[in-house]
């Protein structure tokens, strides 16, 4: 058990690294988000990252083993293009860069409609690699779609994305527009989740023995998720099972079934 436990903080802590590289080294806080729990294995190791990084809530879609391929089956068609450009943003003229953007949505819309799109349903979005002159990193800039003053709506972006991002900004300093970039999309179905209409609450159908982090032996009530009546909570420590994944509820931590199906994992607000 012992082993199983230190594999298990060492997954964790790789998780852990990565959503760092994309939060906080990104100059996001993740403490304010809600951590989605999915794969196979994503729900049993959920409460390990979160408490890691500070994150009070989860959410466990209803299969998380197949969420990925719900995602691609329900994903709208996309189409990305994009041109270099490498152009000073202050002293070139602006129509340089809308003409840059007005191809490539031509060229993104046709690719759409070839793949059977519908010619209203086609949104379209531009955005901009941008970087201050002389460095060698840019930022990706979002602009308006056929906006009517695109070098002061760049340069505003790109000031506030630099300052939240590196935590500081160089607004006297020349910018440079190196890419010009698009993205058409095709809005597909949206996704009507079945409706879990069920009030009866799920009894417990076994007990675990777990080790807990931290070394602590306990027992743990197991749960079939099928079985959970809607807005039934069940505290930690006790794991919830389904076809495709277990469900990790430790202790200190509560989950709420919910009308969508989703399963809402707390952290107990005294803990």
């Amino acid at each position: 058990a012992e082993a199983a436990l230190g594999i298990i903080r060492i997954s964790t802590s790789n998780m852990v690294q990565a959503i760092r590289e994309v939060t906080i080294e990104r100059g996001a806080d993740p403490r304010t988000y809600v951590l989605v729990a999915f794969g196979g294995a994503g729900p049993t190791q959920a409460v390990d990252i979160a408490e890691s990084l500070g994150i009070n809530g989860i959410l466990v879609p209803p299969f998380p083993g197949i969420t990925s391929a719900l995602g691609l089956v329900c994903a709208d068609l996309r189409v990305d293009l994009m041109k270099s450009t490498l152009l000073q943003a202050e002293s070139s003229s602006s129509r340089e860069m809308v003409t840059a953007l007005r191809d490539l949505s031509d060229q993104a819309s046709a690719r759409l409609l070839d793949q059977g799109a519908e010619q209203d349903s086609v949104v379209i979005q531009w955005a901009i690699d941008m970087r201050h002159t002389g460095q060698s990193h840019e930022l990706q800039v979002p602009v308006t779609y056929e906006s009517r003053d695109i070098l002061r709506e760049s340069i505003q972006e790109f000031d506030r994305m630099h300052r939240e991002t590196y935590g500081y900004t160089m607004e006297d300093r020349e910018k440079e527009w190196v890419t010009a970039r698009v993205s058409a999309r095709s809005v597909a179905n949206e996704y009507r989740p079945i409706e879990h209409k069920s009030t009866t609450m799920g009894e417990p159908v076994g007990v675990r023995e777990i080790l807990e982090e931290g070394g602590l032996h306990s027992r743990a009530l197991i749960y079939r998720r099928e079985e959970l009546g809607r807005g039934q909570v069940v505290e930690g420590p006790c794991v919830v099972e389904q076809m495709d994944t277990t469900t990790y509820v430790a202790s200190g931590w509560h989950a709420i079934q919910q009308a969508d199906g989703t399963l809402i994992l707390r952290r107990n607000k005294h803990d």
